[in-house]
């Protein structure tokens, strides 16, 4: 039952990126069925604003959906497979959810929590 709990633990830290003023770049690398997934998050303060950046590199063409704090950002990869878009989001501790789809392949949305850490 431990190495149960630990396998389950080790995948919740894989789906979630920490990101924060201090450390406010993160990039990490999946394996998918269609190939290698890249997903970065940036965290940007631009004078009083704050904005939450995600850029992606995918195996084919995919569908990235941004939900938090009450707002939604939508992008689509097209032909190039790379696809990017970003959020305002309010200087608190907030947990924000992206979903990575991929509409040509029978695969289950990937998952992603994004702890914004202030």
């Amino acid at each position: 039952m431990a190495l149960s709990l630990m396998a389950a633990k080790q995948l919740l830290e894989n789906l979630t990126l920490p990101v924060s003023l201090a450390n406010p770049v993160i990039e990490q690398q999946w394996q998918t069925n269609a190939g290698t997934l890249i997903i970065r998050v940036e965290l940007q303060l631009l004078g009083q604003v704050m904005k939450l950046c995600v850029h992606s590199e995918l195996p084919t063409i995919g569908v990235l959906k941004l939900e938090g704090n009450g707002t939604q950002a939508v992008a689509s990869s097209g032909n190039a497979n790379k696809a990017s878009l970003e959020l305002d989001c309010l200087p608190t501790n907030q947990t924000y959810t992206l979903v990575v789809e991929f509409p040509e392949i029978e695969q289950q949305p990937l998952l992603l929590a994004i702890n914004l850490i202030i």
